[in-house]
């Protein structure tokens, strides 16, 4: 970290590959060049036009314009120039790679989890577009609602700030128990996750490293270690409950929840509504360089079950076919590769994916994917863990509530007066969020199934009776 005078004012100089953030949260889409660091200048200026800051900032940082190289927001520096994320092309970066027919994917340039920078300074509301329509998480974001998600998220979009030569997504497909490609997954540099998918007493399939988790409503209290997590924000019920977990005292990062630009972009980039997996894809090409799909876009025709964790059933067999669609195309434009032989064959059909996979019958390959007397034992503890999970906020959903207006509230129990807890009491509303927050990290501490792979993240297990919330 270096020290520089920007305005009579002190910043900060950091190693980064993000832009300049001037007080005021405004934000300039630049990177500047020493040698081969980017510089990412976080300046503390008032009274200071953009203008003026921009162009000091870019005196202090930059050498002579033959010594100096600068890559777009979708590059980085490379030891031969920019390293462009998957989706972008040229010099520096700057342009979308022709993809193929009917894609709707284009350039973003946008945060992809939400932060305090875009709260404060862009978002008034939290909607999502979609195809046709627009979905309204909150119309308006009330002062209360605004300061408890302040509280809860990042300063900045650290996601976006961090760039990979490397990634691996990898699926839930049975076909991962096939091969031992647990070495190589955890060879990658970012390694990204679904939901409750794990990696006890699977590693040597599915490897032991993990990045990135994503994850929908049901899967919240679910993490493996020190991962990051990143959350669905489509609804307002989501909200609600995003809100009163993270009061829990839950250790570990706190929750993400992608942007709600990054989700208009990749609803707005298929027809139907984009899965998990989808967003994975979309958020890989804006800052992985290379791509690789493990257990992913796997068809029935290899004979592979659905989760190699569980005997779990395709929900939406529909939407993921026109999800492989498009991921083909990525896939033939050589943005993504499948790490597993025959996974286009085996969708176009059943003779093409026969004459792919040779003379070894189908059900030898299902037979690779029995699980062993350890898998046995770890899949039931994973089920009976995730079953406690989903079960944090039963004893809660009497005693707390969710309005527009007030964020997370607690609400007045049956025999308590109203001058107990006059209406709008900071002194009642801070001690009934203390109340909260002791009585599930109690909980969160008495768990008996700590969550795979991790020693300390203890998910919370609802007792038998509702306990009474005090204040």
């Amino acid at each position: 970290m270096t020290v520089k005078t920007i305005g009579g004012r002190q910043v900060m100089l950091l190693r980064s590959d993000r832009h300049i953030l001037v007080e005021g949260f405004r934000t300039f889409r630049s990177n500047f060049i020493y040698g081969q660091t980017v510089v990412h200048i976080i300046a503390g200026v008032l009274g200071q036009s953009n203008r003026k800051m921009l162009k000091e900032a870019h005196q202090v940082t930059s050498k002579p314009q033959t010594e100096r190289m600068t890559c777009s927001n979708h590059g980085w520096i490379g030891t031969a120039g920019c390293l462009c994320a998957a989706l972008y092309a040229g010099e520096n970066c700057s342009s979308v790679k022709q993809i193929g027919r009917n894609i709707l994917i284009r350039e973003y340039d946008g945060d992809i989890v939400l932060s305090k920078h875009h709260l404060a300074s862009r978002l008034q509301a939290l909607t999502v577009n979609s195809p046709g329509r627009q979905l309204s998480i909150l119309e308006q974001i009330s002062a209360e609602v605004r300061q408890q998600l302040s509280e809860i998220l990042p300063l900045e979009d650290a996601v976006r700030a961090r760039r990979f030569a490397t990634c691996a997504l990898v699926g839930s497909s049975g076909i991962l128990l096939r091969s031992a490609a647990g070495g190589e997954i955890d060879s990658h540099d970012m390694v990204l996750r679904f939901n409750a998918a794990p990696t006890r007493a699977y590693e040597r399939h599915v490897g032991t490293r993990t990045t990135y988790r994503i994850c929908n409503g049901e899967h919240l209290n679910f993490r493996e270690g020190n991962e990051t997590v990143i959350h669905h924000l489509k609804a307002t019920s989501f909200l609600a409950k995003l809100l009163l977990y993270s009061r829990a005292g839950h250790q570990g990062a706190p929750p993400l929840v992608f942007d709600p630009d990054f989700t208009s972009y990749v609803s707005t980039s298929m027809t139907a509504t984009p899965s998990s997996g989808y967003f994975a894809v979309l958020l890989a090409l804006q800052v992985c360089h290379r791509i690789s799909l493990y257990g992913f876009s796997v068809s029935e025709r290899h004979g592979a079950r659905h989760h190699y964790y569980n005997s779990e059933a395709p929900s939406n067999a529909g939407r993921d076919d026109r999800e492989f669609d498009t991921i083909k195309q990525l896939a033939s434009a050589e943005l993504v590769r499948f790490a597993e032989p025959c996974i286009v064959e085996c969708h176009e059909s059943q003779a093409s994916c026969q004459e792919c996979l040779g003379e070894t019958p189908l059900d030898e390959l299902a037979a690779r994917e029995r699980w062993s007397p350890e898998q046995i034992l770890a899949n039931e503890l994973h089920r009976q863990a995730w079953e406690e999970a989903q079960r944090w906020d039963w004893p809660l959903q009497e005693a707390y509530g969710f309005s527009e207006q007030r964020g997370v509230f607690r609400r007045r129990q049956r025999g308590e007066s109203a001058a107990r807890e006059p209406e709008g009491s900071g002194r009642r509303q801070h001690a009934s969020r203390f109340s909260f927050l002791f009585f599930l990290s109690n909980r969160a501490a008495s768990s008996r199934l700590p969550c795979p792979g991790s020693q300390g993240n203890q998910p919370p297990v609802a007792p038998a009776s509702s306990p009474r919330v005090t204040t």
